[in-house]
């Protein structure tokens, strides 16, 4: 690792603030390539409550690493040392600072893939969510913050198994969002929010009058007659085989409940859901098997190898399932695929 050098920025920002109807900027600039611009919105709806932080970024200086802190006066577990990190973007996992470890500071950072939360103990109920639109690395030495790495650019190989010099020289634009509040609420945020900053709607540019446009054609299209409970994700819907997805046509649908367990929201817990109650006319799934995660093996003809622990072996027979009931449960965290026509 690099020893004491020179920061990436230093010295204070030029600093704009601006004020409209719909949202408050504050925009940084600290040098060419590197500023940011934090806007909070002006309205009510649930699916605007977080901070929004873009960010300009390099190509950065040969040898330099560059992260953004966090600090708080949040109280956590473990004498203000726990912080939790997404698992794949699943399950939060509890992360504790650990000071005798060899590099204090590199050892003690985690992957975070969607986000990071920071949960207060005992009476304190309050959690900062940190959410990102890319993965990045997340440590912290607690005391109640945490940093994030952004970008980095080395001029050797580290020797920890890439094989490579990471001599990235891009200019990236990650975003951060940030959600703060009691736990419960800031838990139903998190995953909700995730989900629309790592699949962002996209935007199309044609040529044409708008007005014309609009009269021939739709503007707009759901499948659904209604959303789905705010702890189910829809996660896929696919035709099988490529084909165009039609009333005839047989398709792979998966269902995600989104809480863990353990997330401090009264969500977290077994839901069930009809299709035909969400699924335009024509498009209600008829479900045909239960399938493994991939889609590609019917979930009861899979023979699976059972360990023995206090007793025998025993064999997981084959059978074909029979078709299913359009009610489906989810477990805290399970994913379930179906196919359907």
């Amino acid at each position: 690792r690099q020893t004491l050098v020179e920061p990436v920025v230093k010295g204070k920002p030029t600093v704009e603030i601006l004020t409209g109807p719909l949202s408050h900027e504050v925009r940084q600039f600290y040098r060419e390539h590197y500023g940011s611009t934090t806007s909070l919105y002006q309205t009510k709806s649930r699916d605007l409550q977080f901070v929004d932080m873009q960010l300009e970024i390099g190509p950065l200086d040969k040898g330099r690493e560059l992260t953004t802190r966090f600090s708080t006066n949040i109280i956590t577990e473990e004498n203000n040392n726990v912080w939790y990190t997404d698992d794949n973007g699943l399950e939060m996992m509890r992360r504790i600072y650990d000071p005798t470890k060899d590099e204090r500071i590199a050892g003690n950072y985690y992957p975070m893939v969607m986000g990071v939360d920071l949960r207060g103990a005992d009476s304190d109920k309050r959690q900062l969510t940190i959410l990102g639109d890319r993965s990045h690395g997340c440590g912290s030495t607690g005391g109640g913050e945490f940093e994030i790495m952004l970008h980095r650019r080395c001029l050797a190989d580290d020797g920890y198994g890439v094989g490579e010099v990471l001599n990235e020289n891009d200019h990236i634009q990650p975003r951060l969002w940030a959600v703060f509040g009691d736990q419960s609420s800031s838990s139903l945020l998190k995953h909700r929010l995730g989900i629309m900053l790592q699949n962002p709607a996209h935007v199309f540019v044609g040529q044409g009058d708008v007005q014309n446009w609009l009269a021939n054609y739709h503007s707009s299209f759901s499948g659904l007659k209604k959303d789905f409970p705010d702890n189910v994700h829809l996660l896929s819907v696919k035709a099988r085989n490529n084909s165009a997805l039609s009333s005839n046509s047989t398709y792979l649908i998966r269902l995600q409940q989104l809480f863990a367990k353990d997330d401090p929201n009264p969500l977290a817990e077994t839901v069930t859901v009809d299709l035909a109650e969400y699924f335009m006319e024509g498009l209600d799934p008829k479900i045909i098997d239960e399938m493994n995660l991939t889609g590609n093996r019917v979930k009861n003809s899979i023979q699976r190898l059972q360990w023995r622990t206090n007793e025998q072996w025993s064999k997981t027979g084959r059978k074909r399932s029979s078709p299913l009931d359009p009610e489906i449960s989810l477990d805290p965290r399970q994913i379930r695929t179906f196919l359907a026509n």
